[in-house]
């Protein structure tokens, strides 16, 4: 937890506007962050006092992204289950927020059911950071 409780204290106060990923697979995607916006993450202590880790072992750290302010590709490094099928080398592209198109190899009509699921599942609900040697990285 020292780990996450120091990214935690790094991202917090920082208080960046936005995050840019790029990388080699196609993503180029900007994400505005809320004015207020605060990182969380690592264990919480319950009632009884007894430290809680929901996030193990993927080690993350999440904030909320701005609803609108979502912009650019994202491709998966990895895939995604969803109702018991795999959805493999997908890609989402917003803008302001939305996914306006989207690609799969493998299990295109999984992700266009989410996508559509509700009004909420074509906006992202949530950035993390996930360190890249962390046991969900390595699986």
């Amino acid at each position: 937890n020292s780990n996450i409780d120091k990214n935690l204290e790094f991202l917090n106060s920082n208080k960046f506007e936005k995050l840019h990923f790029r990388n080699s697979k196609g993503t180029d995607l900007t994400i505005e962050l809320p004015k207020e916006h605060i990182w969380l993450g690592g264990s919480e202590k319950c009632s009884s006092g007894i430290d809680f880790n929901a996030n193990m072992p993927t080690e993350e750290v999440y904030t909320l992204p701005k609803k609108d302010g979502v912009n650019g590709t994202v491709v998966s490094s990895k895939p995604l289950s969803y109702g018991g099928n795999l959805i493999n080398n997908f890609s989402l592209t917003f803008k302001d927020g939305k996914v306006v198109d989207f690609t799969a190899e493998e299990g295109f009509e999984s992700l266009k059911e989410l996508l559509s699921s509700d009004e909420g599942a074509s906006y992202l609900g949530e950035v993390a950071l996930v360190p890249f040697d962390s046991p969900i990285s390595n699986s």
